[in-house]
């Protein structure tokens, strides 16, 4: 019961932070937010790494990959959440987990199915609903979908290493969220992005709260929850995200929400759905 409420309690947390960071992105350069949000998070893990007394330099080659491809996640998806809506973040980089089957066919040799192939057509047409269609795609949203690409890229090899039985969670994430602090830290001073508030009346007090709740409290729970729950419960409770993000975009965010960007909403979290349980063959474990 608890792992579940962790999971529900992690999605839930993700899903409106969408919301609560696109209104502070004004006061903190998005590059910049992404760098001192991970290095945060980075740094945590990293004291937790050595108060268990664990190396840090394990197998720090796969950590780093592994922080390559989050930054692909994280950084296109903070600047396009600066440009365009909450609800559009949530619901576009989602996509990206309807295309792992096609990432596995490249690596692996694994088979598509046709049910994912019809998934992806009802994600595409819910995003063509939900965005007006590409001639109405603003920069903003070719950002989030750089970022879904790289949640693709993130979530088939964060699984590959994960599955491995010499891998450490705790050094990975360590290594992985210093990976994207850094490397953001690094983009910043070299495009001179400024690295402090935007505005005169802009405050810190926001940052540390969207760290610790958006952050750090949903990865510290994913972490525990993973050692209780399985990888059905993990993926089931993610298709619950962009729908979080879709609602609390146009409730507590009020953004414009039309019946047809409300059906391409629905239809997006539908296909995830559909992928989900079966590629995790679903009914097959309840069996």
């Amino acid at each position: 019961m608890l792992p579940r409420i962790a999971l529900f309690s992690v999605s839930f947390l993700w899903g409106i932070s969408f919301v609560f960071t696109k209104g502070y992105l004004d006061v903190l350069n998005p590059i910049t937010f992404t760098a001192y949000t991970f290095l945060v998070l980075g740094f945590l893990f990293l004291a937790i790494v050595l108060f268990k007394g664990k190396k840090f330099s394990f197998r720090l080659r796969e950590g780093v990959l592994l922080g390559a491809m989050l930054f692909l996640l994280e950084a296109p998806q903070t600047i396009g959440l600066s440009q365009t809506t909450a609800a559009n973040t949530a619901f576009i980089t989602a996509l990206g987990i309807l295309l792992i089957p096609f990432l596995e066919r490249a690596l692996y040799g694994h088979k598509i199915k046709f049910v994912t192939l019809f998934a992806l057509a009802i994600a595409f047409g819910g995003m063509h609903l939900l965005t007006g269609g590409i001639q109405h795609f603003n920069e903003g949203d070719m950002w989030v979908v750089v970022a879904a690409v790289g949640a693709l890229f993130y979530m088939v090899f964060s699984e590959h290493f994960e599955k491995e039985k010499k891998s450490d969670m705790s050094v990975l994430c360590a290594q992985q969220f210093l990976t994207v602090g850094f490397i953001s830290l690094l983009i910043g001073i070299v495009s001179k992005t400024p690295l402090g508030l935007q505005t005169a009346d802009g405050s810190w007090l926001p940052f540390i709260y969207l760290t610790v709740f958006f952050s750090v409290i949903p990865y510290i729970l994913l972490q525990w929850a993973e050692r209780y729950a399985d990888e059905v419960k993990i993926t089931f409770y993610s298709t619950l995200e962009p729908l979080i993000g879709g609602m609390a975009a146009w409730t507590i965010g009020a953004e414009i929400a039309t019946p047809s960007m409300m059906l391409g909403g629905a239809l997006i979290i539908f296909a995830l759905v559909i992928s989900e349980y079966r590629r995790r063959d679903l009914f097959k474990r309840r069996a």
